[in-house]
């Protein structure tokens, strides 16, 4: 942990003493990554993993959160597309004419972001496969629709960005889409709650979205031939966590899901093998036109 802290006690003054001669102030973001290999070179971390618990640990210990040490992400995961543009500080950028708009890796840059969209609903996606699927079945052309995605475990800038995104269109519905199973619903819950377990995060209050709906999968969306697989002993202790501290468990309609999961032996399902032979796209649509969430 002090190794960490004089790398970034170094950043800092070297940001001071620039401000002192005259350039203008600069905040400092130094990436995760970035930090291990410079700690690796001087013996002091190992892994990734190590550098991670050692910038927790200065932040407990100064009560400052990790970009206010000066750690971002390496590199932000998330990615929004869809029937939206986004200001981000140097221009306009327009995603169905230009693409998908990478989120940064630091927090502190999502919060100026600015939003122009005609979509009717906001589509968070659980994983980058189905989130690249939709895009490549034109979900946007049936129903406009922004598509947002973390690619897995969110994190806290794309958690940030829907905060903000969801606050500017209040009017506009924000569902997700996730695999039915309990690493699902945990994804889903930290999204709307902001935290997964009853005691919330530092960010809870930045980053939920207390309005967020889920889509699916609902156990009502598989069919009785559907390929299913057995949970594991993790399964099993996130459902149960799911279901007796977690706030998911005050929402009926989740805490029902979830328990339909856990009975017997578990079992889960993957949208990906769910839908591997018809289009996703249309399906969503209708779920998304007849309001089919949760």
């Amino acid at each position: 942990m002090w190794a960490v802290l004089d790398e970034l006690h170094a950043e800092h003054c070297a940001a001071e003493e620039a401000e002192a001669a005259g350039e203008p102030r600069r905040a400092v973001a130094v990436p995760e990554r970035d930090l291990y290999y410079r700690l690796k070179s001087r013996g002091a971390a190992r892994n990734c993993a190590e550098v991670t618990r050692a910038v927790a640990r200065a932040g407990t210990l100064l009560g400052a959160r990790r970009e206010d040490l000066g750690v971002v992400s390496s590199g932000g995961k998330g990615e929004v597309a869809g029937s939206i543009r986004i200001w981000a500080g140097a221009s306009w950028h327009d995603c169905r004419a230009q693409g998908r708009f990478s989120v940064p890796g630091d927090p502190r840059a999502v919060a100026d972001f600015r939003f122009q969209t005609s979509a009717r609903f906001i589509l968070v996606v659980e994983k980058e496969t189905v989130f690249t699927r939709l895009l490549g079945e034109r979900l946007d052309a049936l129903v406009p629709v922004v598509l947002v995605t973390a690619r897995g475990f969110p994190d806290v800038s794309t958690r940030m960005l829907l905060h903000h995104m969801a606050a500017a269109f209040p009017h506009l519905p924000v569902v997700g889409l996730a695999d039915w199973n309990p690493h699902g619903v945990a994804i889903m819950s930290l999204y709307k709650f902001g935290y997964v377990k009853t005691v919330a995060s530092e960010y809870s209050e930045e980053v939920a979205v207390p309005r967020m709906a889920w889509l699916g999968l609902h156990n009502k969306d598989l069919p009785a031939s559907c390929p299913a697989e057995e949970f594991t002993p993790r399964d099993r202790a996130l459902a149960n966590t799911l279901l007796t501290a977690s706030p998911a468990a005050e929402l009926p309609a989740w805490a029902l899901e979830v328990r339909a999961m856990a009975s017997g032996a578990g079992r889960k399902v993957d949208i990906e093998g769910l839908y591997a032979h018809e289009q996703l796209a249309p399906l969503l649509m209708l779920k998304l036109l007849e309001g089919y969430w949760v």
